[in-house]
């Protein structure tokens, strides 16, 4: 997903959902808040896509800013979504080295192959976090328990292939999507 095009390739599936769970790594606290209040669409939803929107465009070499700007746009076009985050956050020890080995990518051959097994324990952390953010995401919002059926559109990179076999062989029903 490291195009623009890829954040407007995800629009049916987004209009769909219940529950939109974008990758974020190292994430804070606030990061988050901003993206659950433009997905809710509260009143001050426009400024701050917007001023997301110049930050990231303003961020010289950033890979994912193109891809991160039309997401936030898409989140923004269609208000009243729920939206949780299952990524690991800012200033854990694998978000540290996310972020750190991610840098070293372009420099270091060896940063490959240590980015490639953090990558391995991001995914089981990301498929550990997912039942307690929902759950958490259910018991706050009556509308979301109410449901027979609760769609949820996980939004991953190539890095991230292998998330989908641990849910299913948990039983869950995947609907895997993948851009030619």
């Amino acid at each position: 997903h490291e195009t623009a095009h890829d954040a407007i390739w995800i629009e049916p599936f987004y209009t769909d959902a219940d529950v939109f769970i974008p990758e974020m790594v190292n994430w804070t606290p606030q990061g988050v808040l901003r993206w659950i209040k433009v997905a809710r669409g509260d009143p001050d939803a426009e400024q701050i896509a917007n001023t997301y929107i110049a930050n990231i465009a303003s961020e010289a070499g950033h890979v994912m800013k193109g891809h991160s700007i039309e997401l936030m746009k898409l989140v923004a076009r269609y208000p009243g979504k729920h939206l949780t985050v299952i990524d690991v956050p800012a200033g854990t020890e694998l978000g540290n080295d996310l972020r750190l080995a991610a840098a070293g990518l372009g420099y270091v051959k060896k940063a490959v192959s240590f980015f490639t097994q953090l990558q391995r324990r991001r995914n089981t952390e990301m498929i550990k976090n997912l039942s307690p953010a929902l759950g958490t995401l259910i018991r706050e919002n009556p509308d979301l328990a109410k449901k027979h059926v609760l769609k949820v559109l996980v939004k991953l990179g190539s890095a991230h292939e292998r998330v989908r076999h641990p849910l299913q062989e948990r039983g869950e029903k995947i609907v895997y999507h993948v851009k030619a």
